[in-house]
């Protein structure tokens, strides 16, 4: 049975849309569970608390934008550790909120490090490593 080019074309056309929106899909599912994460939130939490971040940000409001989940060097997440470059923008700048944050088994987790780093290549430290060592 022969199937004409208009329909070949039709077919791939529906199957691109398809896949597409499917993986569009995975990746907002996999951004929203990465947010909902403890690491994450105490380290929104602790810039919001930082005044002159939040002061040069332009906050608030806190923007937060998608973490580049293909950046595995710069974000990383298992059972243990968590290192994390967040994008954030307020109404004056923007930049990446870099943390680090650990994870104890009986309490939970515990940021670590924090650092903005903001657009205009100015860094603010919100919480200095307690390690000594820098990350990025």
């Amino acid at each position: 049975m022969a199937v004409s080019t208009r329909a070949l074309k039709q077919m791939a056309i529906f199957w691109g849309i398809v896949s597409g929106s499917g993986s569009l899909l995975m990746y907002c599912l996999m951004q929203n569970k990465l947010a909902n994460t403890e690491a994450y939130k105490q380290s929104l939490q602790r810039l919001e608390e930082h005044s002159e971040a939040t002061a040069a940000l332009g906050t608030p409001p806190l923007r937060t934008h998608y973490v580049s989940l293909s950046d595995v060097k710069r974000n990383h997440l298992d059972a243990s550790i968590a290192q994390l470059c967040i994008p954030v923008s307020g109404a004056l700048s923007s930049g990446m909120l870099r943390t680090r944050s650990v994870r104890d088994a009986h309490t939970g987790w515990h940021l670590e490090e924090a650092a903005l780093d903001m657009n205009n290549e100015h860094v603010i430290t919100i919480l200095p490593s307690t390690t000594g060592s820098h990350q990025s």
